[in-house]
């Protein structure tokens, strides 16, 4: 196996795919494939509830977080609301909110946010 070196030459990335059979041909000089998310909820036996999943495979919830099944809500990357650490602790401050002091907190509230820490750093707020 040869060890990765750091080169000056020039280097031309080059691939092939098709989106909707209309055939692409992108080309540059870095890479970058992000492929997407899919939940990991195929395992949890929710075929034999009445918690039901979108066509991604997401549990699906209301603004408040309560699934399909009365008395159970989903919090989280599983539910397909937010996949970074801060929106899944806001799931459970909406959740507490709710249950624990009778507010009616929504994440359609939420101001969506985000940091990246790549090089460069990349963040966002808001839509």
């Amino acid at each position: 196996m040869e060890s990765a070196r750091s080169s000056r030459r020039a280097v031309d990335v080059r691939f092939n795919f098709s989106v909707k059979h209309a055939k692409e041909l992108p080309s540059g000089s870095h890479l970058l494939i992000a492929t997407g998310r899919r939940p990991n909820t195929d395992d949890l036996g929710l075929e034999r509830t009445s918690i039901a999943r979108d066509e991604r495979g997401y549990i699906r919830v209301d603004d408040e977080l309560r699934t399909t099944a009365a008395g159970v809500w989903a919090l989280g990357d599983c539910n397909g609301k937010g996949a970074f650490t801060h929106t899944s602790y806001n799931d459970y401050e909406i959740l507490a909110a709710n249950l624990l002091d009778g507010d009616h907190r929504r994440v359609s509230d939420r101001i969506t946010a985000y940091a990246l820490y790549i090089d460069p750093p990349l963040g966002a707020s808001g839509e």
